[in-house]
């Protein structure tokens, strides 16, 4: 669906940018 692309792509622009920050 729509919603999952979405979701999917916010996780994956911010889990590169959350794992430098840990």
């Amino acid at each position: 669906t729509p919603a999952d692309c979405i979701s999917l792509a916010l996780s994956g622009s911010l889990f590169p940018w959350s794992k430098p920050s840990l």
